[in-house]
């Protein structure tokens, strides 16, 4: 049954047999590391949730959001001519 390496020495062909498995096991720690990496790259990651407190008693916002329906062109930036 012949070889699976061309090397007929025995010198030869070990360390090249080495090396090929060296290499092997260099590359695919290469591309578990890179997996890794791009998997913590794109991973969802929790955020907390924001705490939004309004200054005013509901009375003071209420008042406020009456204001701002009365007068559109205030808040939604539209130029408002008198008369029209």
């Amino acid at each position: 049954m012949p070889s699976r390496s061309s090397a007929k020495r025995a010198w030869v062909k070990w360390p090249g047999e080495l090396l090929a498995g060296l290499l092997v096991v260099l590359f695919a720690a290469f591309g578990l590391v890179l997996g890794k990496g791009t998997l913590d790259l794109y991973r969802p990651y929790p955020v907390a949730a924001v705490n939004i407190s309004i200054a005013g008693t509901s009375e003071q916002v209420a008042k406020q959001v009456l204001h701002y329906q009365m007068m559109p062109g205030h808040y939604d930036g539209a130029a408002r001519v008198r008369g029209s």
